[in-house]
């Protein structure tokens, strides 16, 4: 395509493909500022559901709980059609636990009860909720897988745009100072261009970051490839299962398992155990441990499906490189990996792209309009 000096460059060369191809933000830019504006709004969004229904997600707590046997059958006479899939207990002891059953017909049902006193609090299906419909317009644009994968290509394009962003940014070594500053006394064009350049600079590095991460979600098998050759370790550790199930043995007692969960890495805290599905299944327990990256952890306690014992516990610290790098992807998107930190910074992060596209948009309008003027 060849190469042109550029103004205010200190008489560099730069290449004008990377001016086309970022003007390419002008096309995908209300899509990518859409995505980005509900990623602000789901950052919170386990705490803003919990919200949105306080009068049952919340409890008194006693000094101790109901039998786990005697929840699970409560839960269980109250939607007898319905799979339990696991039962989320974090949040505190002032989080009402809750059950995750799954109907005949999908959705997400979730049963709340209090387990102090033993009683079904009430249930809410979110998988119909505005909120859920707002997740999905990020998540996959409301197209299902082929707008995820769809939603995967145009993150990444906009990776490659901040790129070529801060190619086009880089005023020469000469001027590196002019690069950075913001003039006040200036006309509201230059103003204008001041926020896009010193918004592009600064967010630039972490919206990459964001859109990289986001695009595991729809290219999982190829993200788990280049994990696996950038570390040469595994880039997953299956769950335990049992080699030969027998299908006579009763289940554990849900209590013995939740025991024994709360012994094994003591240092941790309970957040989300997972019942068997299937005869070869264990049970699994989720637990937050100091410097987890996880919102709810990446500690695992894994306990067999018929004793109730521990069979392994998986610590964050003793992971292979490859398993650390692809489960950093979650945190790493939705900012979890700092606490309220990291969280408060992504929601900011999230509505840059929409300050971006207006003031590229604005800064394309008034080039376009002197262009017209100069040819009249």
């Amino acid at each position: 395509m060849g190469w042109s000096i550029s103004p205010g460059t200190g008489g560099q060369f730069k290449p004008n493909w990377g001016g086309q191809f970022h003007r390419i933000f002008h096309i995908l830019g209300l899509v990518i500022a859409v995505v980005s504006i509900t990623g602000s709004i789901i950052v919170y969004k386990p705490e803003i559901e919990k919200a949105m229904i306080s009068e049952i997600s919340l409890v008194s707590p006693l000094a101790n709980t109901v039998s786990l046997d005697t929840l699970y059958q409560m839960v269980q006479r109250s939607r007898p059609k319905d799979k339990i899939q696991s039962v989320a207990m974090y949040g505190g002891p002032t989080a009402a636990w809750n059950f995750r059953c799954v109907p005949k017909d999908g959705g997400r049902m979730q049963v709340y009860v209090d387990q102090y006193r033993g009683k079904i609090l009430g249930e809410v299906d979110f998988s119909d909720s505005w909120y859920q419909w707002i997740y999905d317009l990020h998540a996959d644009l409301l197209g299902g897988k082929n707008g995820r994968v769809v939603n995967g290509i145009i993150g990444l394009l906009f990776g490659m745009i901040c790129l070529t962003g801060l190619v086009i940014w880089w005023p020469g070594a000469p001027r590196v100072k002019h690069g950075f500053t913001y003039h006040k006394a200036g006309s509201w064009k230059s103003k204008n261009y001041d926020v896009h350049k010193l918004a592009g600079f600064y967010g630039s590095l972490l919206l990459i970051l964001v859109t990289v991460t986001g695009a595991y979600f729809p290219f999982k098998q190829q993200y788990n490839n280049i994990a696996a050759a950038i570390t040469g370790t595994a880039h997953t550790i299956p769950s335990p299962k049992i080699a030969r199930p027998d299908t006579l043995a009763s289940i554990a007692s849900f209590e013995t398992v939740y025991r024994n969960a709360t012994r094994a890495a003591a240092d941790a805290e309970n957040s989300l155990l997972r019942f068997p599905q299937k005869p070869e299944e264990n049970f699994s327990m989720r637990k937050l441990r100091k410097g987890d990256w996880g919102r709810i952890g990446d500690t695992f306690v894994y306990l067999h499906h018929n004793s109730g014992q521990v069979i392994s516990v998986r610590l964050w610290d003793k992971l292979p490189a490859g398993v650390k790098l692809i489960e950093s992807m979650f945190p790493l998107h939705f900012g979890t990996f700092g606490g309220h930190f990291t969280r408060i910074l992504w929601v900011i992060l999230g509505l840059l792209p929409g300050v971006l596209y207006y003031t590229g948009f604005v800064i394309w309008w008034n080039k376009l309009v002197k262009k017209q003027r100069n040819i009249t």
